[in-house]
C-alpha cells in the first residue's frame, strides 16, 4: 500500500500504528534510562529532566492502546475474542517475562513468596506505586473496555465521553493540591501515585474516541492539536501554577500526546530511501514495545536490587547503558524463541 497518498485525516493514525508504537517504546527506554543518570551541576543536570518530559510518551501507548481496543472490538463485535486477543497479545507475556523476573528478586534475593505474589498481581502498584504500572492500569481498561465501547456507541455517546474526560481532568488536578503523601511510600503524592493512571485512561478513551473518527476518514483538528502542542509552554509561563505537579502533568501528557497527530505528517513528508528504513526499524520496535518495555524495567529493577556500580561513573551513564542495553538484548532474545516455537507449533 502507498501511504503517502492518504490525506492527512484521523486514518493516519491507523495506518502508522506500529511506527507510532516504536516512537513510543523509544522515548521509554530514553526516558528510563535519563531518569537514572545522577548529578547535581552542570549540564548533565538537564538529562533526566528532558528524559521525565519525554518519557511521557508512555501515555502514547495508552492512546494507541485505545485506538487498538476499538478496531477490535468494532470489527469482530466478539467479546470473547476481544478478551483472547488482549490475553494472548499482553497478559501471557507479561506473566512469562515478569514470573521470571520477579522469581529472581522474591525467590532469591528477598525470600518473599507474599511479595511475589504482591508484584505479579498488581497488588504492590496498587497499594506502593510499584512494579509495571501501564500493565497494571491497561489491564483493568481491558476489562472494562467493552462497557466503554458500548457507551460510545449509543445516541448520547460523546457527550458521556466528554462528560467522563472532565471528571477525569478535574479530579487529576484536585488531586495535585492535597499535600497528605501517599502513606505507604513518602517519595510519592496523590496526583504522583493516581495521576498517572487517571491521564493514562484519559488518553485510552481519547483513543478510542479518535478510532471511531478515523473509520469516516474525518480530518485533523487542527485547532485542537495546536491547542495540546501549546498547553504545555503556556503552564511553565503562568506563575501561579507553574508549580503545581498535577496541571503539569496533564500538560506534558497533552504535549506528548499530540505526537500520535503529528508524527504520520512528518512520515509521511520523509524522502523515500530515508521514510523506508526509518519505518521499518521504528515498526520492528512497534511489534516489540511489551517486551522491551516490561524487560527494560524488571532489568532495571533487579540491578538496583542488587546494588551494581560501575568505576568512574559518578553520573550512572555507564549503569543506564548497561541496564537499557540488557534490556533490549532479552527483548530480542524473548522475541527470537516466541518465533521459534511458533514455528515449532507450525510444523
Amino acid at each position: 500500500m502507498d501511504r503517502t497518498k492518504e490525506k492527512p485525516s484521523y486514518k493516519l493514525i491507523s495506518t502508522y500504528k506500529t511506527e507510532l508504537m516504536g516512537v513510543a517504546a523509544i522515548s521509554v527506554l530514553i526516558g528510563h534510562a535519563g531518569t537514572a543518570i545522577m548529578a547535581d551541576t552542570g549540564a548533565i543536570l538537564l538529562v533526566p529532566k528532558m528524559a521525565t518530559l519525554i518519557c511521557t510518551l508512555m501515555y502514547m501507548f495508552f492512546f494507541l492502546s485505545g485506538f487498538g481496543c476499538f478496531y477490535s472490538l468494532n470489527k469482530s463485535n466478539d467479546i470473547h475474542k476481544f478478551y483472547n486477543n488482549r490475553i494472548k497479545k499482553v497478559l501471557l507475556p507479561y506473566l512469562v517475562i515478569s514470573s521470571i523476573a520477579y522469581a529472581i528478586k522474591y525467590f532469591i534475593l528477598e525470600f518473599s513468596f507474599r511479595k511475589f505474589i504482591e508484584a505479579e498481581f498488581f497488588i504492590s502498584f496498587w497499594m506502593k506505586n510499584e512494579g509495571a504500572w501501564y500493565i497494571a492500569v491497561v489491564a483493568v481498561l481491558y476489562v472494562v473496555y467493552p462497557v466503554l465501547y458500548n457507551i460510545q456507541k449509543s445516541t448520547k455517546g460523546k457527550k458521556t465521553i466528554v462528560v467522563a474526560l472532565l471528571i477525569i481532568l478535574c479530579s487529576t488536578v484536585m488531586m495535585g493540591y492535597i499535600n497528605e503523601p501517599w502513606k505507604y511510600n513518602v517519595n510519592y503524592s496523590y496526583v504522583g501515585h493516581f495521576g498517572g493512571p487517571l491521564m493514562g485512561t484519559f488518553c485510552f478513551i481519547v483513543g478510542s474516541w479518535i478510532a471511531e473518527e478515523s473509520l469516516d476518514k474525518n480530518e485533523y483538528s487542527y485547532l485542537l492539536v495546536a491547542v495540546m502542542v501549546l498547553i504545555w509552554p503556556l503552564s511553565k509561563m503562568i506563575p501561579t501554577i507553574r508549580y503545581s505537579s498535577s496541571i503539569s502533568l496533564i500538560a506534558s501528557v497533552f504535549l506528548r500526546m499530540s505526537g500520535v497527530f503529528i508524527l504520520p505528517f512528518g512520515f509521511q513528508r520523509m524522502p523515500q530511501r530515508v521514510k523506508e528504513k526509518s519505518l521499518t526499524f521504528l515498526r520492528k520496535i512497534g511489534g516489540a514495545t511489551l517486551e522491551l518495555y516490561l524487560t527494560n524495567i524488571y532489568v532495571n529493577d533487579l540491578l538496583g536490587q542488587l546494588n551494581v556500580r560501575f568505576p568512574n561513573d559518578p553520573y550512572r551513564i555507564k549503569y543506564s547503558i548497561c541496564f537499557t542495553g540488557l534490556g533490549v538484548l532479552l527483548a530480542i532474545i524473548l522475541i527470537e524463541g516466541k518465533k521459534r516455537i511458533k514455528r515449532l507449533y507450525a510444523k
